[in-house]
């Protein structure tokens, strides 16, 4: 899924979803949001991921550049 959201962004640097989304994928669902974030007074875009399948769940953070 994060891979998606950053394919998305490449297509569309303004795109966003500021509240978790739920997505059916392969079996399993994954619930994403992309927002604006400031680290270190650098202003990024966080994707968050939270997967599940098979009972089993796994949570990936990812930070992009903003495009410009």
């Amino acid at each position: 899924m994060a891979e998606m959201a950053l394919s998305e962004l490449g297509d569309s640097s303004s795109w966003r979803v500021n509240s978790y989304t739920q997505k059916d994928l392969f079996g399993g669902t994954a619930e994403y949001k992309v927002i604006d974030t400031t680290i270190a007074g650098d202003s990024l875009i966080k994707i968050a991921v939270n997967g599940t399948y098979n009972d089993y769940s796994v949570n990936v953070t990812v930070y992009a550049d903003k495009q410009s």
